[in-house]
């Protein structure tokens, strides 16, 4: 695998340190670079969900491999898809003065998919009630 690829691998996980700093979870930018942490978590002992879980981005093909099962987040790419060409096609049919704003912001809700790379938190030393 060429050096420059980022998909977590040893120095990514040698700056983050191992689990024991309290960080119950880490969040990658994409499935890719988290299945490259739990490989490199896993190599180096640490256990995934037990000692931190790892949770991705995109919902990739990769992440729904039984020997990965990743925890991750997911866009519904169609509904991206149709709003983008939607709102290409407004722009460009409608006269400059009635055309929609291009500062409009339009927000997608995420789904969380939940597997096997999250677990819940262990807390060090038990939590005291007030």
């Amino acid at each position: 695998m060429p050096a420059d690829r980022d998909l977590g691998g040893s120095p990514r996980v040698r700056r983050i340190g191992p689990p024991d700093n309290g960080e119950p979870a880490v969040a990658q930018r994409n499935d890719d670079v988290a299945a490259g942490l739990l490989e490199t978590f896993d190599r180096a002992g640490v256990g995934v969900p037990a000692d931190v879980s790892i949770v991705g981005w995109d919902d990739s093909s990769l992440a729904r491999l039984p020997h990965l099962d990743l925890t991750t987040v997911r866009q519904d790419a169609e509904q991206m898809t149709r709003l983008a060409v939607d709102l290409s096609v407004a722009r460009l049919t409608t006269a400059p003065s009635t055309a929609p704003s291009t500062d409009r912001e339009v927000v997608l809700s995420p789904e969380l998919i939940i597997r096997a790379s999250t677990g819940p938190v262990h807390r060090a030393e038990p939590v005291s009630e007030v």
